[in-house]
């Protein structure tokens, strides 16, 4: 037989080829993807004071809060304009 034929018949003869992607090739590499995905989304619940919440400290009254927070919206919308 000739070098085609054992090839058609045999196929782990054939020449590996490095830029084929086969399906062990695939599934090793959304294995992967799948574990470094799950490793970066678990970071925060594992990580230290750096991966938690804090409330923001203020020292004024809730009203003085409210008319605070209107006087930077009506300067935001003021400066807009220009």
């Amino acid at each position: 037989m000739s070098n085609k034929q054992d090839n058609a018949i045999n196929p782990e003869t054939k020449k590996n080829d490095q830029g084929a992607i086969t399906r062990r090739k695939f599934v090793k590499g959304t294995t992967t993807m799948a574990a470094v995905a799950a490793a970066v989304s678990l970071e925060p619940l594992l990580g230290g004071k750096e991966s938690r919440a804090e409330a923001s400290v203020i020292n004024y009254s809730s009203a003085a809060r409210a008319q605070a927070s209107f006087n930077y919206r009506v300067n935001t919308r003021k400066q807009g304009q220009r």
